[in-house]
């Protein structure tokens, strides 16, 4: 008969000592970490981290050198509690491992863009020593013929992968499977509510900004043109009691607008139904609305950034794509923006691409234009013209999805981009932040900060008086190269 042995697994005497050697590391390494210059979603992990560790330790040395099968309960709970703490430790060194790929793509973003900068510095540089050597003086490119690697990313170009590789095919293949099971389920109807006013949504494909701001604000003037009291519902990215960078935006650009920044939109909207104010509201505008499904809309706009080809990406995390393009058949219409950034060839070849794919041409074509700057320094806040920023040495900063149209357009206006820094999408310009944005402003010895409207809600509260230079934010205006009065006339009087 066999005997199961009633020994610990390890002796006692090696156990314990290695034990306490090992506890003694952990906290030294967390101790330093407090101190070392990371970024804080990398400490806040590799803390947890070393706090799991820390409990593991005792754990598995109480499990290798003093458990035995003499208490069969005892034994088989130390080790369960083991399995599952080396289970958390697995899991937060591969988010640990997500995160850093995400840090490296972040500042992968911030060299490119100080990279284009310095391009487009050097090229006006030369530029100016031609036209002076010639006796001329020299003039900003006109925008229209402004080259186009000049203008921030290759418009053209697809972004690199999140997760590169075999790898993230495979990732991308079980979340395209998980989003074809979910829009079964939305087209079947189930889990989604229809409210008792007009709904209108405006959203795109891919992660990233596509210039859905600037639509939402223009359907939201439509609606008021044509006697409509709209409200703007938004899940409001890192929101805090209903406080996001882009309903601010919007509650500064209009007077009198609810806007319902929550996770769950449907509650916000409700809540707001049944108050005094909500009740006059008669049509809701959804932003970043087209996989936000469970709110039935009476209008599905799909934007199509014209810089980025979505026939030329992939899913997350392979590429940058929500959805699959196949997923533009259940939008009502598609709306193209930014044709400013690329050639007409290319415009031409992307509305070919959406007639197939959604059955339609594209309702409207649309570009985006700076109107006027707005400027605050140490004296107050004043409006200036768009040429202000000619000839003026400039630090670039901004926190967007899609930074490439704003680090192109400081430049088609003719500014000298000395440096640029490109955050994550909807970073909150924590006090670090404002310090790295001094130290470069000193670096590059750059006369005015521009940033985006978006990034000034956030920049707004925060004590900028060490900047010592001007901050200048673009008035953004959404133009139609055509399609106009069609849009307008389907917007004002939206369906239910």
């Amino acid at each position: 008969m066999t005997q199961i042995a009633t020994t610990p697994i390890l002796p006692a005497w090696f156990v314990l000592p290695l034990a306490i050697a090992t506890v003694l590391v952990i906290s030294a390494h967390l101790a330093a970490m407090q101190h070392a210059e990371m970024p804080a979603t990398r400490r806040r992990l590799r803390q947890a981290n070393g706090v799991v560790m820390l409990v593991a330790t005792p754990m598995l040395a109480y499990a290798f050198g003093i458990a035995t099968t003499r208490d069969p309960r005892t034994f088989a709970m130390v080790w369960t509690a083991c399995t599952g703490l080396l289970g958390m430790i697995v899991l937060l060194a591969g988010l640990d491992i997500l995160n850093n790929l995400r840090l490296y793509a972040s500042q992968r973003r911030d060299l490119e863009a100080r990279a284009a900068a310095l391009r487009a510095h050097l090229a006006r540089l030369a530029s100016s020593a031609a036209a002076a050597s010639a006796d001329e003086q020299p003039r900003p490119e006109p925008v229209g013929d402004t080259p186009r690697d000049q203008r921030g990313s290759p418009p053209g170009a697809v972004d690199r992968p999140i997760v590169p590789g075999l790898p993230g095919r495979l990732a991308a293949m079980v979340y395209g499977a998980a989003i074809a099971r979910r829009n079964r389920a939305f087209d079947a109807g189930r889990g989604v509510v229809t409210l008792d006013r007009p709904v209108i949504s405006v959203g795109n494909l891919s992660t990233g900004g596509t210039g859905k701001s600037p639509m939402v604000a223009w359907i939201v003037r439509a609606l008021r043109d044509a006697g409509h009291d709209p409200c703007i519902a938004m899940r409001g990215y890192r929101s805090r009691d209903g406080l996001s960078d882009e309903a601010e935006e919007y509650r500064a650009a209009f007077d009198d607008l609810p806007v319902v920044a929550r996770p769950h939109r449907l509650h916000g909207l409700i809540e707001l139904f049944a108050s005094e104010r909500g009740e006059r509201v008669d049509s809701v505008v959804l932003d970043d609305g087209f996989q936000h499904r469970r709110i039935a809309r009476g209008l599905d706009l799909a934007l199509i950034d014209a810089t980025r080809d979505p026939f030329a990406d992939a899913l997350i995390p392979a590429g940058r794509l929500r959805e699959p393009v196949g997923s533009l058949r259940r939008a009502t219409h598609v709306v193209i923006t930014h044709a400013e950034r690329v050639e007409p060839d290319v415009l031409a070849r992307l509305a070919q691409g959406i007639s197939r794919v959604h059955g339609r041409p594209p309702i409207a074509v649309t570009e985006h234009a700076w109107s006027e700057l707005r400027i605050t320094d140490s004296s107050g806040v004043r409006a200036e013209p768009v040429s202000w920023l000619r000839g003026r040495h400039v630090l670039a900063v901004c926190a967007i999805g899609n930074p490439a149209p704003f680090l192109g357009g400081v430049q088609e206006r003719g500014a000298h981009v000395v440096d640029a820094i490109v955050l994550r999408d909807h970073d909150r310009y924590a006090p670090r932040t404002i310090s790295r944005i001094v130290r470069r402003i000193a670096a590059s010895c750059a006369e005015a900060v521009v940033t985006t409207a978006k990034d000034w809600t956030k920049l707004a509260r925060r004590d900028l008086s060490a900047l010592g230079v001007p901050v200048v934010r673009p008035t953004l205006e959404l133009r139609f190269r055509e399609g106009e009065s069609a849009l307008r006339a389907i917007v004002s009087e939206p369906p239910v």
